[in-house]
């Protein structure tokens, strides 16, 4: 048996939240003497200890610990799938801030993206797609993100290829309609069939570089069209040339913009 102290410095907690975590039943002493109230504590408790402290390293709240401290091994699956996916939103989140502070930094230094703009027609195109709905530009990451991960499985499961990867994008005063697109035929997981129309008249450019710097690119192609004398004329298409293959926003990506003008 160990002392309240002891089992303080092996456990990696303090006694001061020792007793807070008894308090609430989430790690109970082995013994406690009635006369003077001292704690013990059976050595086995110190996994439960080193688990608990895992955990709210993690960022788990005390009534989550306690539920994955006594739950089944599916309930704890659960609970870290969900705190993975919170995570990583946070963290995409956190990617498109960032980017927009480099973004203006670039632009208080006049350091304009320098693209080529070409003016072609876009093909009529069949597609698998999964669509979606945000209200903020900062939010397309986080969301068309996932969207293409089911559309990878699915090809996969099909034995196709999902390359080249292509998205489209349609702005209105409330938002922003978006599309994750795939090779025609797949099937499963929400996917729906789509044509995307012919358009006779579309600028192209291609941008080579992070993923970070994807919405500088649009905004010099929609510097281009004002100097043409041109207007947005729908929906516009973003075709994934080359992809990195850690799917890191800060590696160098290939992507083609194309915008339909009128």
């Amino acid at each position: 048996m160990l002392t309240i102290g002891d089992f303080a410095r092996f456990g990696g907690v303090s006694v001061r939240m020792l007793r807070h975590y008894d308090a609430l039943g989430l790690l109970v002493p082995t013994a406690v003497d009635p006369s003077t109230g001292y704690r013990r504590y059976d050595e086995s408790l110190l996994l439960r200890a080193h688990r608990l402290v895992a955990l709210r390293e993690l960022g788990f709240g005390l009534e989550q610990v306690g539920a994955m401290l006594d739950g089944s091994p599916e309930d704890l699956a659960r609970l870290l799938e969900s705190r993975r996916a919170e995570l990583a939103g946070q963290i995409a989140a956190d990617r498109a801030r960032l980017a927009e502070v480099e973004r203006r930094l670039r632009l208080t230094r006049g350091d304009p993206m320098e693209l080529t703009f070409t003016r072609q027609s876009l093909p009529a195109l069949e597609v698998s797609q999964l669509t979606a709905e945000v209200a903020e530009q900062s939010e397309i990451g986080p969301v068309i993100g996932p969207l293409f991960q089911r559309i990878d499985r699915a090809a996969g499961a099909s034995g196709v290829s999902a390359e080249p990867g292509m998205a489209w994008y349609d702005l209105s005063d409330t938002g922003t309609r978006l599309g994750a697109c795939g090779p025609a035929g797949l099937a499963g997981d929400g996917i729906e069939q789509a044509r995307l129309d012919e358009r006779p008249d579309a600028v192209v450019t291609t941008y080579t570089g992070p993923l970070l710097r994807i919405a500088e690119a649009w905004q010099a192609l929609g510097a281009h069209l004002a100097e043409e004398g041109l207007q947005a004329d729908g929906t516009c298409r973003e075709i994934y040339r080359g992809t990195p293959v850690g799917m890191d926003p800060t590696d160098e990506w290939v992507i083609e913009l194309q915008q339909p003008v009128r």
